[in-house]
């Protein structure tokens, strides 16, 4: 049954969707630009804007080019189907990676919920707002971190033991990481191009970070 909806939304809201129909309907869309979340029969189709996809990427490369300065062991899952059916949950991150649990994931091909770790690290762009609460959904899926974006802002939400997140001021998977100086390069997005914004990314990193990332974890 479609939700009645007073205005045009950006996403399409069904109720009373079994598992398999949920299944049925990753299938029918796979490789195509909407984006999927089921929970508990609930099922949310979004399509994805460019406003979207840009944001993803910005923040992917606000993960990936430390990870390279670094040399820190990465994972990346991209937007993966992460779902379980005991839980009737389902989500698809926008990005996603293994950082502490990389070494579990190094050469696979496929993510298997009964053996594999879920991610410990997840980007959620905000420029949308879901229908469903995608929070609980990770959360329940075990997704250890969570970066939330609405373009000019950062929030960072750590999974506690409680299954619930809260939000901290610092990053768990890179601690060394000052996440307001990370939203600043954000917002300049606006202002000058993609790769003059990464090359003074990458040398904020290289200037600033590095070397006492490195005399801590004892890297020459």
């Amino acid at each position: 049954m479609i939700a009645n909806i007073q205005e045009p939304l950006p996403y399409l809201l069904l109720h009373d969707i079994s598992w398999n129909g949920y299944e049925t309907m990753l299938r029918e869309l796979e490789g195509r630009h909407f984006r999927i979340t089921y929970d508990k029969g609930v099922m949310e189709i979004m399509a994805v804007s460019h406003e979207h996809e840009f944001d993803g990427e910005l923040l992917a490369d606000f993960v990936r080019l430390p990870t390279m300065e670094l040399d820190i062991p990465i994972h990346s899952g991209g937007s993966t189907t992460f779902k379980d059916e005991t839980l009737e949950k389902g989500i698809e991150p926008d990005k996603c990676w293994w950082i502490q649990n990389e070494r579990k994931m190094r050469g696979k091909r496929t993510f298997d919920i009964d053996v594999d770790p879920p991610p410990d690290l997840s980007i959620e762009v905000e420029v949308t707002r879901s229908a469903l609460d995608r929070m609980s959904i990770h959360a329940a899926l075990g997704i250890g971190e969570v970066w939330r974006s609405d373009g000019e802002s950062i929030r960072v939400s750590v999974l506690g033991s409680n299954g619930k997140y809260r939000e901290r001021l610092q990053s768990r998977a890179f601690p060394f990481l000052p996440m307001k100086k990370v939203q600043e390069f954000l917002k300049r997005a606006a202002t000058v191009d993609e790769t003059t914004l990464m090359r003074s990314f990458a040398k904020w990193v290289r200037d600033e970070i590095a070397t006492a990332y490195s005399k801590k974890n004892g890297k020459s």
